[in-house]
């Protein structure tokens, strides 16, 4: 995609009808694929922890002209129609029409350079900047290119062993199985701590040498000091030495995959960088991502200053 063009990001959650989850499930996999087939974009979909019939959909545009020829796309309109007979929408960040005769809120996620339109709205969003140009836009102050690009090229002294690079490593030799992974993940959400919500989750974090470290969710009556299956494990990880990952296996019983929360994704890219992230049932891994995917604009020790 040409640079002037930048990044849009679609958001959209949907409360799909009662009794109507496994026709909204394969309506939305249908246009799902019609829009990756056609080069418009591609999508995520995520399922709320909390409440099961709420859906996220987030898009990401291959360009502007693209949101344009599938806002035109007669066989898209269609499945929308379709669509939107299984389910409630709401759009929350956006700026392409989700249904025939409604128009989103236009506010690009994402600015290019150059880009002189609205800001992103805070009553959408709730962004507490303006928008999100400083981590687009170079506004590094006069005289301090060399200082940065210096302390960037070497160890930054927020930044330990494993922050200096996010490139995707090999493999070892020692790998486990997909299977183990998956079997360690089940056996861990067994015990996972669960009373307020009854979600339970169970995690596999597999490291450089081949070893298994498992974690599941631990609930507290306050919420706020819940800690997931994804940050146990790799705490358990650190707390026993290891320091190189490649790849964690996530486990709950939802119907839809169930992708690492916010806080989850940030701690596994400060100490794994790009790793693998699977998100599977007991039974069977239901969808592959990097890392990168999921936090494609992370916040990393790169942006501190001394």
């Amino acid at each position: 995609m040409d640079a002037s063009d930048g990044v849009r990001v679609s958001v959209a959650v949907s409360e799909v009808l009662p009794g109507r989850e496994s026709e909204f499930l394969s309506l939305t996999g249908e246009l799902h694929r019609l829009i990756r087939q056609r080069g418009y974009g591609s999508d995520c979909l995520l399922q709320d922890a909390m409440n099961p019939t709420l859906y996220y959909d987030v898009r990401t545009w291959a360009s502007a002209e693209a949101v344009e020829r599938c806002d035109a796309d007669a066989d898209v309109q269609s499945l929308w129609r379709r669509l939107d007979k299984t389910m409630r929408m709401q759009p929350l960040v956006g700026n392409a029409r989700f249904i025939e005769g409604q128009t989103s809120p236009v506010v690009p996620l994402f600015r290019a350079p150059g880009d002189r339109r609205a800001a992103v709205d805070r009553r959408v969003t709730g962004e507490r900047r303006s928008d999100l140009d400083r981590r687009v836009l170079d506004l590094t102050p006069p005289g301090m290119e060399r200082r940065n690009r210096e302390r960037r090229s070497g160890l930054d002294r927020r930044a330990g062993w494993d922050r200096r690079s996010h490139e995707t490593l090999p493999v070892d030799t020692g790998a486990r199985t997909v299977e183990e992974l998956l079997a360690a993940a089940s056996k861990a959400r067994l015990f996972a701590q669960a009373a307020f919500s009854d979600f339970k989750v169970g995690a596999a974090l597999e490291t450089r040498e081949g070893i298994i470290v498992t974690g599941c969710n631990v609930e507290n009556a306050t919420y706020g000091l819940t800690m997931c299956a994804e940050r146990v494990a790799l705490f358990k990880a650190l707390s026993e030495g290891h320091r190189a990952f490649s790849r964690v296996v996530v486990v709950t019983d939802a119907v839809a995959p169930v992708p690492p929360c916010g806080s989850c994704r940030q701690l596994l890219w400060e100490y794994g960088g790009d790793l693998e992230i699977m998100l599977a049932t007991p039974s069977e891994v239901k969808a592959r991502f990097r890392l990168k995917e999921l936090l494609p604009l992370p916040f990393d020790a790169r942006f501190l200053s001394r």
